[in-house]
């Protein structure tokens, strides 16, 4: 006899659990599979954005105030400032995506600068090959409206992923970006790109242990790190979005770090 026939000989319950398991296996994976998914969809749909909500309305302790989500000003910045987030797709396989939504936003506004924190998601319906797929995207952006020294649209992500080329925008040579292509890839409408200011660059330099994958060691890649994070920057403003959840205050320091950062560099 082997121990382990010993051992379940003196322990007939604990056969009695192994035979079970054997028997039901199939029954047991489905099951734990089942609540895997609803888990899921719970953290997507309810629990993350109920954190994420929470935080926003922390803001109007830093002089923030909270703005009807179909504010006029509001909805036009959300469709002219806001970065790509089909950072992985073919644009072939995109079949249809709604308007983004805003469900809950806060402002702040002086006589030169207008900025808004807001909560937004919309659905996209795409068509890989053999089979549809139905995405729901939800995540807090920032959007800053003030006249920029740019004379175009600079789009700048820290990870070292190929934009379709069907969005119009063109990678620029790493010679051209100098020490920011360690860290960045940077896309603009022709793949050239203006001079950009020094201090802005010494800002995306400084947040990027919180912006950019190419900028964090292996191993080390923990909160409060701002995943697949994209910036927009026009002669009007500029936007940031990160491809994820804000939720939690570590998450959130780290984006008004950043955007503080930023804002700074840009006077």
């Amino acid at each position: 006899m082997t121990p382990l026939d010993r051992i379940l000989s003196q322990y007939p319950a604990i056969k009695e659990i192994l035979f079970f398991l054997n028997d039901n296996l199939p029954l047991i994976f489905g099951i734990s599979f089942f609540l895997f998914i609803l888990f899921i969809f719970y953290w997507a749909f309810f629990r993350a954005p109920r954190k994420a909500a929470k935080l926003l309305r922390g803001l109007e302790q830093k002089g923030y105030s909270p703005v009807r989500p179909d504010d006029p000003q509001l909805k036009n910045t959300l469709e002219r400032l806001t970065p790509i987030m089909f950072h992985t797709y073919k644009l072939s396989t995109v079949r249809e995506t709604s308007p983004w939504r805003v469900k809950l936003a806060y402002g702040q506004h002086d006589s030169w600068t207008n900025r808004f924190f807001a909560l937004i998601n919309r659905s996209v319906i795409r068509t890989p090959p053999g089979k549809r797929k139905w995405e729901h995207q939800f995540t807090i952006a920032f959007f800053e409206i003030r006249p920029l020294p740019f004379r175009q649209e600079v789009h700048i992500a820290g990870d070292r992923y190929k934009l379709d080329p069907e969005y119009g925008l063109h990678a620029v040579g790493k010679d051209a970006i100098g020490l920011l292509s360690s860290r960045f890839v940077i896309h603009t409408r022709d793949g050239k790109l203006d001079p950009l200011p020094a201090l802005l660059q010494d800002a995306l330099i400084a947040c990027a242990p919180f912006l950019s994958i190419r900028a964090v060691k292996k191993g080390h890649l923990n909160d409060p790190f701002l995943f697949y994070a994209r910036i927009r920057f026009t002669p009007e403003g500029w936007g940031l979005i990160s491809n994820e959840y804000v939720y939690n205050q570590k998450k959130m320091d780290a984006l008004l770090e950043v955007v503080d950062r930023i804002s700074l560099s840009l006077e």
